[in-house]
């Protein structure tokens, strides 16, 4: 996480946070799935907090409606993805006809593969998600969990 936090523009991130998602939560989401967690609501009550003072566009009430298309669009989500959970794109796509959703077996949001990267460039080429030839997904294999920093890494 010391790495990502490095390539994140905080900035940036809270006037999109604070303009696309704030302004939807209610009081009655928060509590109910903050309750009885082990951070409770500070996260949240910490971003509301430094919502106040960043500056950010206002987003149409309408911003959250689901987008009907009929372009082609390829999803790509990692089943064990915690900030855009598999069954968004599972939901989106019912109003998608044209798209096509892969998910990656014991991978979360952050990701980066080879084969991903071919499947988005055959994705282009094509100009369709149909057919795609996905098959080397299932070779991807998770990540061995780390007990110990590699030497580089431990200063």
């Amino acid at each position: 996480m010391r790495g990502l936090a490095d390539q994140i523009a905080r900035g940036t991130q809270l006037s999109v946070t604070c303009a696309e998602d704030i302004p939807f939560i209610t009081e009655d989401e928060i509590k109910r799935n903050t309750a009885e967690t082990f951070y409770g609501d500070y996260r949240i009550r910490t971003i509301i907090k430094a919502c106040e003072q960043c500056p950010r566009a206002k987003v149409h009430p309408s911003f959250n409606d689901p987008v009907e298309s009929d372009l082609p669009i390829l999803m790509i989500t990692g089943d064990l993805d915690p900030v855009a959970p598999p069954g968004l794109a599972t939901a989106a796509s019912l109003l998608l006809p044209n798209s096509r959703q892969i998910s990656i077996q014991s991978t979360g949001h952050f990701f980066r593969f080879e084969c991903v990267d071919e499947l988005f460039s055959e994705f282009l080429s094509k100009g369709s998600a149909k057919g795609l030839n996905d098959s080397c997904v299932n070779q991807i294999e998770r990540w061995p969990f780390i007990t110990k920093l590699p030497p580089q890494l431990a200063n």
